[in-house]
């Protein structure tokens, strides 16, 4: 334990009272909650927009010549074409860029899909972590979600109110209703 921290003080001169401090974690921690969520949807927007260039780069070699709307200044379009279908100028870096074909594109946004993949399941996780802490420090009646289906709990046949949930490492969450009179 640190010693050489300052002791806070609370409003009645005393250390800070539990119940402040607790509070005061929870708004931390709703902070970093809303900071993984804006992440998390960043991440599904990046995978909706890989989806979407990944139907046209399947789309774009079927035919020689594309008719398209093009872009003249903020307020004008007019008719052309897009040529060359095959031709698809990547970005390898912030300021390197290589002409590759579209079955070399399609491979490379397969790479990066694969990691904004994995980026997903780091944030999903860190998400359930920082929302488990939550309801560790403002507790468990006040952070508990709505139902066991929110957590990824299944019911269990043949036990009422009993849920099971299997979490990323493999072990297995059992929960079952106290029994009347404390004992089992």
């Amino acid at each position: 334990m640190r010693t050489d921290m300052p002791r806070q003080e609370g409003k009645l001169g005393g250390k800070l009272d539990t119940k402040e401090a607790f509070k005061a974690a929870v708004q931390r921690l709703d902070e970093q909650l809303d900071k993984v969520r804006e992440n998390a949807a960043m991440l599904d927007e990046r995978a909706q927009e890989g989806r979407d260039l990944r139907e046209l780069l399947e789309e774009l070699p079927k035919k020689v010549a594309h008719p398209v709307m093009v872009p003249f200044g903020p307020l004008a379009f007019f008719p052309g074409q897009v040529v060359h279908t095959n031709e698809i100028l990547t970005q390898l870096s912030s300021e390197w860029f290589a002409l590759r074909t579209t079955k070399q594109a399609t491979g490379m946004l397969d790479r990066r899909m694969r990691r904004l993949k994995k980026d997903q399941q780091d944030v999903a996780k860190e998400l359930r972590e920082i929302s488990l802490r939550r309801r560790l420090a403002a507790g468990e009646s006040e952070a508990m979600p709505k139902s066991d289906a929110d957590l990824g709990f299944t019911e269990v046949p043949g036990v009422p109110g009993a849920t099971v949930r299997l979490d990323e490492e493999g072990y297995m969450d059992i929960r079952e209703p106290e029994a009347e009179g404390g004992s089992r």
